[in-house]
C-alpha cells in the first residue's frame, strides 16, 4: 500500500514511476558522480525524477544547506571526504524524497558532530516533513532516535 492504494495494481513502469517520484534512498555505499559538483549531482538526480531545471536547482541548494555541504556545493564530487560524499547522497535523498525515505548506515563515514547532525537532519525529516524515514544503522545516535525515525539495528 501506499497511500491507502494497493500497489499490486501497478504494472513494473508504473511501479518503477512511483519510486522515482516518491523515494528518497541512501545506500550503504553512495555513488555520486565524481566529475560534477556536488550541487550538479543533486539537481541532475532531481532532473531524472521530472523536476524543472528552476525548482530542482532550488530544492538542491536547500537539501546541501540542510546536510551541512552549502560551502562544498560547487566542489567537484572526487575532492570531497568520504564523509562529505556520503552527506552529499544524504542530501540527494532529502531532496527527491516526496514521502518515503530509506537510509542505510546513514553516520557510518561521519565523526560524532556530523552523524548527531545526520541524526537531527532525519528525525526533522520525519518530524517537521512528514517523510516515512526507514534507517537501518548500528549507530546509537540515530537510535535514540527512534521516536521519531523508523530505525532497525542489526
Amino acid at each position: 500500500m501506499l497511500d491507502g492504494h494497493p500497489l499490486g495494481d501497478h504494472t513494473g513502469e508504473q511501479l518503477a514511476s512511483l519510486r522515482r517520484q516518491r523515494i528518497g534512498y541512501l545506500s550503504q555505499e553512495p555513488a555520486p558522480i565524481g566529475f560534477l559538483s556536488a550541487e550538479e549531482n543533486t539537481v541532475l538526480i532531481l532532473r531524472i525524477r521530472g523536476w524543472d531545471a528552476d525548482t530542482a536547482a532550488e530544492r538542491a541548494v536547500t537539501a546541501l544547506t540542510r546536510a551541512g555541504l552549502a560551502d562544498l556545493a560547487r566542489q567537484r564530487v572526487r575532492r570531497l571526504s568520504a564523509g562529505e560524499a556520503q552527506r552529499l547522497a544524504l542530501a540527494r535523498a532529502l531532496a527527491s524524497a516526496r514521502g518515503l525515505l530509506l537510509v542505510d548506515e546513514p553516520t557510518s563515514r561521519q565523526d560524532e558532530t556530523n552523524a548527531r547532525a545526520v541524526a537531527a537532519l532525519l528525525a526533522a525529516a520525519a518530524h517537521e516533513e512528514g517523510q516515512t524515514v526507514i534507517c537501518a544503522t548500528h549507530d546509537p545516535t540515530v537510535i535514540g532516535r527512534a521516536d521519531q525515525v523508523i530505525a532497525l539495528d542489526g
